[in-house]
């Protein structure tokens, strides 16, 4: 299966909302409520520091979302890129669906004139830690003292 990944646009409006919805199901949450979910995408688009992109089958279907948030960094003295809820359907994954995603996301992050990209995930979540890795992405130490949460950093 050939992925393409791409920058999502007002006609990935509503895949974004089921892929949302779908995730938060993945994180056993009942919360944000579907209405809410299209409330939220809708001012995140319109942000000039937060981008969406969406993989997608040669026919155009849509495999899964990363959303990609950038800032200034003061500790960087640049700017830094955070990856943010990466998703794909059930059916696509282990297909690549997620590197391609990770792989276009670190390709923006670059051409933004960021210096690093960074991420979080739960220490639980061991496939996900390992796609991590296996992208250049290093952990140090947990910003959070319970150490359930893990930050990943790459630096591009």
């Amino acid at each position: 299966m050939e992925t393409n990944v791409i920058v999502a646009t007002k006609e990935h409006f509503e895949d974004l909302v089921a892929m949302v919805a779908a995730f938060r199901g993945v994180l056993k949450r009942t919360t944000p409520f579907d209405a809410d979910i299209r409330e939220s995408l809708e001012q995140l688009r319109g942000q000039e520091n937060r981008e969406f992109f969406v993989a997608q089958d040669e026919a155009g279907n849509s495999l899964g979302y990363i959303e990609q948030r950038y800032e200034y960094s003061l500790w960087l003295s640049g700017n830094e890129a955070r990856l943010e809820n990466i998703f794909v359907w059930p059916e696509y994954r282990r297909a690549g669906v997620a590197s391609a995603l990770i792989e276009f996301a670190i390709e923006r992050a670059a051409a933004r004139g960021c210096r690093d990209i960074t991420l979080e995930t739960n220490e639980m979540n061991t496939a996900s830690v390992a796609l991590y890795v296996k992208h250049g992405f290093s952990n140090g130490t947990s910003r959070y003292k319970d150490g359930k949460h893990l930050w990943f950093t790459r630096s591009i």
